[in-house]
C-alpha cells in the first residue's frame, strides 16, 4: 500500500508539474521586411523565404518565388510509430489568439520542430484541468500510449498557425534553409577523426538536406525583427541537438536576412561547433521565377553561371570525387543562355554543382545571373561559397501554390550556394568540417533590377 501511494504522490506531483511549468514555446509566424520597392516575407518554420516581390520594367509587381498561402503548407506532421496507427483530423484547424475560457488541442513543437506530448491549457484552466492530467499520467504509468497534437497561438504580431498533415509539400524544400549538411552524403554515412557515423537515409539510401527532418523541418526561433530603417533584417536562430539525424555534436545556426539599397537582399548564414567537430552545409532553397510564381514555366529565362566545371556525380546524384569542364556540354553557361535551349539533352533537367570560378576563400565572387525578358527583371547571385546547385524544379508535380496555382514540372529554378556535395566523404573537396573555434560562414547577396531587352 505504501508503495502504491508513494506512486500516486509521484504522479501528483508529475502532474502538478506538468501544469505548472507549461514554458511558452516557440511560435510560428510570418514576418515582413520592406525598403524601397522590395518587400520580403518569412516564416520562422524553416526560416524560409515565404514571397518577394519587386516591380518589373513597367512598375508592375510581382511575387517572384515559389511559395504557400499559408502556415500549413511549410509544416510536415510526421508519425513514425509502427505500433500505433494515427489518424491526422479530417479538416485542417485554424487558430488565432487564445481564449481563456477554452481548452484547445492545438500543434506545439519543442525547439526541434517535433511534434510533443501532452495539452496545452490556458493559464485560467490549467488547475480545473489538473484531474485530466493525472488521469493522463495514469495511463501512461500503465504504457498506454497517448499523443496529443498541440498549436501555440502568436499573440503578438496577428499571424495564423494552422495545422498540416502535407507531407508532399516538404519534399520540395521551398524557400527554406537547409541544413545541417545541404545537398546529398552518399550512403548516408562518413567517417571523421576515426569515428564512424551513419545518418537518416531520406533519399534513397543516401541523406538529402540534413535528413528526414532537417533544419527546413523546425521551428527557428526569432532573435531579432526589425522593419524600418535603412537596412530593415530578421535574425533566426536555432541550436541542432547531438546526434540529430545521425550528426555529431551540438551546434548553434544563425541566418541572418537583410534588405539593403539598391534593390539587394544580404543573407548570411553562421554556425558555431559547441563541443564535437562536425560538417556543415547550409544553403536557402528558394524557388525563382522572375516572370512572377504563376507565371508558368522558367525554360524561356536567360541563366548565365560563373562555373566552368561541375562535380561529376553518378546515378544517385552522389558525386564521384572527380569535375569536368562544362565547354561543350548543356552545363555550358559561362556566357548567357536559355534554361530551356539544351534541356531537353539532359534526362529531366538540370540538377548539378557548378564548382565557381575564383577559387576557395571567404571573398564574394559572381556565381549566376537570371534575366526574363518579358518582364525585364533581373537577378544577380554572388557568394563566398565555392560551388552553386543549379536545379530546375524537375521533380514538381501538381504542388499548389500562392493564389491556388499549381506548380508544374521547371515551374522555377534554384540556385543554391554552397559547399560541394558529399564533401565530407572526398577529401579532394573543400572541407565543410566546422570545430570549436573554427566557426561557419557562408553569405550570399541578391541584387535585383531590370532592363529593357535592348539594354
Amino acid at each position: 500500500m505504501g508503495k502504491i501511494s508513494v506512486v500516486f504522490c509521484f504522479i501528483i506531483l508529475a502532474a502538478f508539474g506538468f501544469v505548472s511549468g507549461s514554458a511558452k514555446k516557440p511560435e510560428i509566424g510570418f514576418y515582413e521586411l520592406k525598403l524601397g520597392d522590395i518587400s520580403v516575407n518569412f516564416t520562422n518554420w524553416g526560416a524560409s523565404i515565404v514571397s518577394l516581390f519587386f516591380p518589373d520594367k513597367s512598375g508592375k509587381l510581382a511575387d517572384v518565388v515559389l511559395g504557400y498561402d499559408s502556415l500549413k503548407e511549410y509544416q510536415e506532421m510526421a508519425f513514425h510509430d509502427d505500433k500505433v496507427t494515427r489518424t491526422p483530423p479530417n479538416n485542417d484547424e485554424v487558430w488565432s489568439k487564445s481564449n481563456d475560457r477554452t481548452i484547445s488541442k492545438q500543434q506545439y513543437y519543442d525547439t526541434t520542430g517535433r511534434p510533443r506530448d501532452g495539452l496545452w491549457l490556458s493559464r485560467a484552466m490549467r488547475l480545473r484541468a489538473l484531474y485530466d492530467h493525472v488521469i493522463l499520467v495514469v495511463f501512461l504509468y500503465m504504457a498506454v500510449k497517448w499523443k496529443a497534437l498541440v498549436h501555440s497561438t502568436n499573440t503578438t504580431n496577428d499571424s495564423l498557425i494552422l495545422q498540416t498533415f502535407d507531407l508532399q509539400n516538404d519534399t520540395a524544400y521551398i524557400g527554406a534553409t537547409v541544413g545541417r549538411v545541404a545537398n546529398r552524403i552518399g550512403g548516408a554515412q562518413f567517417t571523421l577523426n576515426g569515428t564512424h557515423y551513419k545518418l537518416v537515409a531520406n533519399d534513397g539510401k543516401n541523406t538529402l538536406h540534413g535528413g528526414a527532418r532537417g533544419f527546413s523541418d523546425v521551428v527557428w526561433k526569432v532573435r531579432k525583427h526589425k522593419n524600418d530603417g535603412h537596412t530593415p533584417h530578421i535574425v533566426f536562430t536555432y541550436h541542432s541537438s547531438d546526434g540529430e539525424e545521425g550528426f555529431p555534436g551540438d551546434l548553434l545556426v544563425t541566418v541572418s536576412y537583410t534588405l539593403i539599397g539598391n534593390n539587394q537582399l544580404s543573407v548570411a548564414m553562421r554556425a558555431k561547433a559547441l563541443n564535437k567537430p562536425t560538417p556543415v552545409n547550409l544553403a536557402q532553397h528558394s524557388y525563382w521565377n522572375l516572370g512572377g510564381h504563376n507565371s508558368g514555366d522558367i525554360l524561356s529565362n536567360e541563366v548565365q553561371i560563373f562555373g566552368s566545371h561541375i562535380t561529376v556525380v553518378d546515378s544517385h546524384l552522389i558525386p564521384t570525387g572527380k569535375f569536368a569542364s562544362v565547354t561543350g556540354t548543356p552545363y555550358d553557361f559561362l556566357k548567357p543562355h536559355t534554361v530551356g535551349s539544351r534541356i531537353k539533352k539532359l534526362a529531366s533537367g538540370y540538377d548539378i554543382n557548378y564548382v565557381l570560378d575564383g577559387g576557395v576563400g571567404h571573398k564574394m565572387k559572381p556565381a549566376a545571373v537570371v534575366h526574363e525578358k518579358k518582364s525585364g527583371r533581373v537577378l544577380e547571385l554572388s557568394t563566398n561559397a565555392p560551388g552553386v546547385q543549379f536545379y530546375t524544379a524537375n521533380f514538381l508535380k501538381d504542388v499548389k501554390g500562392k493564389g491556388g496555382f499549381v506548380y508544374q514540372e521547371h515551374a522555377a529554378l534554384c540556385l543554391e550556394t554552397q559547399a560541394f556535395p558529399d564533401s565530407v566523404n572526398h577529401p579532394n573537396f573543400p572541407s565543410t568540417i566546422v570545430s570549436p573555434g573554427k566557426p561557419y560562414k557562408h553569405f550570399m547577396l541578391f541584387k535585383f533590377s531590370t532592363k529593357h531587352s535592348s539594354d
